[in-house]
């Protein structure tokens, strides 16, 4: 258990661990709420690249940040990430969600390492965009990373729905309507649809704890990928799960209205318009999972494979949204 003392000293020493170089131009308050036992509240203003925290609510707040004591330990070693916290409901944001993911940007790991504690089974990180992975990752879309569009990271309409995409993939943005489209775990989205459309807060999935959710009332083409090492002459099968709901769920079957679509390149290439890329087929099914499935004998030491998803239609009305689901993907 954290003392009273012990909470006081780690809260110091955040403060001489304020990364001045990455503060430069902002002025906010974070309220950071410590919950349990020996909880307590701080209050922290960051201006002129200079940083003053002080045990006390703030008469205001651009983020509120809330979570329990154990977490701050970890957070203090460099142990929880505030962006999957989040997701995971371990810790709770109100106001601006883009400055509590720059939280451990400007305040990173700072507890004393001289005796550092048991660490535990490195998991996979992802790597920045078209990396090739050691394997194929995050297949169930249970992972996910800020969608940064335009260089914000996006939400939509309120801070509690951030917008994400899967972890490990790459995306490539075809074309975008009048309004750009939205990205989503299903966890998300359902709690979205529910306040904004009615919806019963489903988590609409096949495998794991979520699908990818791609939305919008207006058009929109994209493409995820994901480039794997891979063994020369050996075939692979790409194959997964994919729906999409014209104007919603409940307005039933209308086909050819929205288009999936999966490839795979056995040449590693990155470029989904180029010849090598095998594809299996532009499907307008609607309102039914679909099940794809492409195969290619590799050339190379890698092998890309793609999720195309195409939604042509113009505005759809203020209170229809179309949208696809991913879900429980297989390279082998």
């Amino acid at each position: 258990m954290t003392t009273k003392a012990e909470l006081d000293q780690s809260i110091a020493a955040m403060q001489r661990n304020f990364q001045t170089g990455k503060a430069s131009g902002l002025k906010l308050t974070y309220w950071l709420q410590l919950t349990g036992d020996g909880g307590s509240s701080w209050a922290i203003d960051i201006a002129n690249g200079q940083c003053n925290v002080r045990n006390s609510a703030p008469r205001s707040a651009d983020t509120t940040i809330i979570m329990s004591i154990p977490n701050f330990v970890l957070l203090s070693q460099g142990k929880l990430n505030v962006q999957q916290a989040y997701q995971q409901k371990q810790i709770q944001v109100t106001g601006n969600l883009q400055l509590a993911l720059k939280f451990t940007e400007l305040f990173p790991a700072w507890a004393s390492q001289s005796t550092p504690p048991p660490q535990p089974t490195p998991t996979p990180q992802p790597t920045p965009p078209g990396q090739v992975q050691p394997q194929f990752m995050n297949r169930s879309f249970d992972e996910y990373q800020p969608f940064i569009y335009e260089g914000r990271v996006m939400q939509w309409k309120e801070p509690q729905y951030p917008e994400m995409y899967g972890a490990y993939w790459d995306l490539d943005i075809v074309s975008v309507g009048d309004s750009r489209f939205h990205l989503m775990d299903s966890g998300t989205f359902g709690l979205f649809t529910q306040k904004y459309f009615g919806g019963g807060g489903h988590d609409y999935h096949t495998q794991g704890t979520h699908s990818q959710v791609v939305t919008s009332r207006y058009k929109f083409d994209i493409v995820f990928r994901q480039t794997v090492a891979a063994q020369v002459g050996k075939n692979y099968t790409f194959r997964g799960s994919l729906v999409s709901f014209f104007k919603g769920t409940s307005t039933g079957p209308d086909p050819d209205k929205m288009f999936l679509n999966i490839g795979i390149d056995p040449t590693g290439g990155t470029d989904f318009r180029s010849g090598t890329v095998i594809w299996s087929g532009r499907d307008g099914t609607n309102n039914k999972w679909c099940y794809p499935k492409v195969q290619a004998k590799t050339t190379a030491n890698k092998v890309t494979v793609f999720i195309r998803l195409e939604n042509p239609e113009g505005d759809v009305g203020t209170t229809n949204l179309n949208t696809f689901h991913i879900d429980d993907f297989y390279l082998e």
